[in-house]
């Protein structure tokens, strides 16, 4: 493999010879991609040495490899889920139409590739797409390029497998709610992404699974018609794709889309991280911590234009503005997670320890404003509800003190649950 390297960035003999990365909907390369992870998706290499590589698989790894070594590579590992693809040592299987076939596949932000190996037939595919396509587009293409690479060369029967309808129906009823994806992180503040990335899985009129990923969806981007063709089994009517589950105790415990079992599976969500209940309640704690940081200057501008007083005076007064400056604190804090992830997924470079002055500078700041900022919320409300002059005469005000605790403490919650409380260096 003479035209191929995992340095970084690529030593100049191999720069002429890198193609360009695009981003959807834009003319302008996305430039060179400095893989913070290397060596995991830091390989550069040409199509030709891609052939070479797949040739010395196909030949039981020779000259390089002992046949031996090979065929461990290429046997099972682990089966996650009975009746969907398994994983290899390195690769995953990907077999179709009765073909045992291994692959890999390798995604950055422009570049996204994928190796099929038929193991039994000396052939191997190699796709790689230097931009994303429009709302991922080229994920959902290199699958189906196995797909009808198979049909085509090495036809076989359709699957004719399937049960009752009301079978299908009650196993899709033990696969309802709510699922956490195992690739992701699970003990940094990166796990936060998965508030907003958990996937619900209902049932429709016909008795079908209905899962709301994109990832689920096929070709043309609609839901898949699941076929029960088994226990806790599902086929795409209109491709090879499945959907199984593992069941324990009568309840699905686990899940996965065939395609992607080997490496991604969904686990269900434990209750106090459930984003059906807890992503409603993060949007209104944010409007009302936004509310409350965008009127605080607004009605002192209006009470200093008619000359109005405050109506609160002392240790009532202290306790009113250090609410709104920890509101204020805990929004604008958030903000910057937001940013600061946003951010660290747009580019990998950032995903490295050259980022990390800005990961721990916001790590101290919500030690500060999520604690802070939450005792300052429920000291203002405790002299809220001690004020004299009865309920009618401060209901509005003890009712938004009421709902900034609940939206201070959702917001400490979320940063205690999902580490952004903390000070991890690696991420």
């Amino acid at each position: 493999m003479g035209l191929a390297s995992f340095q970084q960035p690529l030593p100049a003999n191999l720069k002429p010879h890198m193609s360009e990365g695009y981003q959807p909907g834009s003319n302008k390369p996305y430039g060179y991609e400095y893989v913070g992870v290397g060596p995991a998706g830091s390989l550069a290499a040409s199509g030709d040495d891609m052939g070479r590589f797949m040739i010395a698989h196909l030949n039981n790894g020779g000259p390089l490899l002992k046949p031996a070594t090979a065929q461990l590579m290429h046997s099972t590992a682990n089966d996650p889920i009975p009746g969907l693809q398994k994983m290899s040592l390195g690769f995953y299987q990907s077999n179709i139409n009765g073909r045992p076939v291994v692959s890999h596949g390798g995604d950055t932000v422009a570049f996204h590739s994928d190796l099929h190996l038929f193991l039994n037939d000396g052939v191997g595919l190699f796709v790689s797409f230097n931009s994303p396509g429009k709302e991922g587009a080229a994920h959902a293409l290199r699958n189906a390029l196995l797909e009808q690479f198979g049909d085509r060369y090495f036809p076989a029967p359709a699957d004719a497998r399937k049960i009752d309808a009301k079978a299908g129906k009650e196993n899709a009823e033990k696969l309802a709610g709510t699922w956490s994806t195992s690739r992701r992180s699970f003990s940094t503040f990166l796990s936060i992404t998965d508030l907003i990335g958990q996937t619900k899985v209902g049932v429709g009129e016909d008795g079908q699974p209905l899962i709301s990923d994109g990832l689920f969806a096929g070709l043309n981007g609609q839901p898949r018609k699941w076929i029960p063709v088994g226990p806790m089994l599902w086929r795409d009517a209109d491709s090879h794709e499945m959907l199984g589950a593992n069941v324990v105790d009568g309840k699905a415990v686990r899940f996965s889309l065939g395609s992607v079992a080997p490496i991604i599976v969904w686990d269900r969500t434990p209750w106090y991280q459930d984003s059906a209940w807890l992503l409603p309640l993060t949007y209104l704690s944010l409007a009302v911590l936004f509310l409350t940081m965008l009127f605080w200057p607004v009605r002192a501008i209006v009470r200093r234009r008619y000359g109005a007083a405050i109506g609160v005076e002392g240790r009532e007064l202290q306790a009113y503005r250090a609410s709104r400056l920890g509101a204020t604190a805990i929004f604008l804090t958030i903000v910057g997670w937001i940013f600061m992830i946003s951010t660290m997924f747009g580019d990998l470079n950032y995903l490295s320890a050259s980022f990390l002055p800005v990961v721990l500078s916001l790590q101290v700041i919500s030690f500060i404003t999520f604690i802070g900022g939450a005792a300052a919320i429920v000291w203002y409300a405790v002299t809220v509800w001690r004020r004299k002059g009865g309920f009618r005469a401060t209901w509005k005000a003890k009712l938004w003190s009421l709902l900034l605790v609940v939206s201070a403490a959702t917001i400490l919650w979320i940063a205690i649950i999902y580490h952004l409380l903390g000070f991890a260096t690696k991420y």
